[in-house]
């Protein structure tokens, strides 16, 4: 039986979910408003394409302000998703269960008993337009690979010291900073984005730029020279920058900072793509430290295939993770 749009349903001991808008649910709970923040996602996290998972940067922001709401008010937190909307009840959904791993230290069964009584409301998603309307994988997928890599150590939110979320348990590990993984993710600062904590990054084509100019904007696109993101790249303690296809590049301010650079010439025939897999692989599995991966579109779509094995064979990764 399906929750009703008055019912609050109660997901932890101070955050509960209910199925309408909170302007609704103030009207039907009035006697409780002193008691309860209501409060809906914003309905841009959807995606008008496809109904992908929320990136790890918006569930960083959304426990960044379920935490401070919890610590600075006295009152409960409800948050809202009408009945009629599905993506939005799985977002909401996600992002709570996700705070609950992140920030209450919440076991997974009691995770998933938790939100019982909307399990049957909840979309799945999908990582193309190809998928299908029905996706791949379900919230509950998002959840076990996010406590997986909580487990490995690349999520530390308690280095915040406004946050609380309980303790690193794997000494040594590489650790996520979220704030620099949102700075650098976007196309205007780098476009830089962390794949593995410590091992795999992904970055635009480096492209050579006039009269030595680090970045130049080209239209929408901003343009970064080799030796921007050789100076950032020795930051992240890479060693190896691999180029997917073909180098079109100067390569030398990577080699001046110890960095080296490999070429795969991938290429879309079935001989080039398996020589190249095994190339990547092996790359990857000697790198003495990190390594950052470029190329086009479709070289990048294989590469996140090769990832992805690489996260299953090595690191314990699900399918669906």
């Amino acid at each position: 039986m399906q929750p009703s749009c008055a019912s609050i349903i109660s997901i932890d001991a101070r955050i509960s979910m209910a199925l309408c808008s909170p302007e609704e649910a103030k009207t039907l709970h009035r006697t409780r408003l002193r008691c309860m923040h209501f409060f809906a996602l914003d309905e841009s996290h959807q995606s008008s394409c496809f109904f992908s998972p929320l990136p790890l940067t918006e569930i960083y922001r959304f426990a960044n302000k379920m935490h401070k709401t919890l610590r600075h008010h006295d009152k409960d937190v409800v948050a809202c998703a009408s009945k009629h909307n599905s993506k939005t009840i799985t977002n909401t959904a996600l992002l709570l269960g996700s705070f609950l791993i992140l920030g209450k230290d919440m076991e997974y069964d009691d995770l998933i008993a938790a939100f019982k009584p909307v399990s049957k409301l909840l979309l799945r998603y999908s990582d193309s337009p190809s998928e299908g309307v029905d996706g791949i994988m379900s919230v509950m997928d998002c959840w076990k690979a996010l406590y997986h890599a909580k487990s490995l150590g690349w999520i530390d939110l308690s280095k915040d010291p406004d946050l609380y979320f309980g303790e690193n348990n794997c000494a040594g590990c590489k650790q996520l900073d979220l704030e620099e993984c949102i700075h650098y993710s976007d196309p205007v600062n780098a476009n830089l984005h962390i794949v593995l904590p410590g091992k795999l990054l992904f970055i635009s084509n480096p492209v050579d730029l006039p009269d030595d100019r680090q970045w130049m904007d080209d239209g929408p696109r901003r343009l970064f020279s080799p030796a921007f993101y050789a100076d950032l790249l020795s930051e992240f303690d890479v060693v190896l920058v691999i180029c997917l296809e073909d180098c079109g590049y100067d390569r030398a301010p990577f080699i001046e900072r110890g960095i080296g650079t490999e070429e795969l010439h991938l290429r879309d025939k079935t001989p080039d793509i398996l020589r190249a897999a095994d190339r990547f692989l092996s790359l990857l599995h000697a790198a003495p430290g990190a390594v950052a991966i470029h190329g086009s579109a479709d070289g990048l779509r294989y590469a996140g295939t090769l990832v992805s094995a690489h996260m299953m064979s090595r690191m314990g990764f699900g399918a669906a993770d």
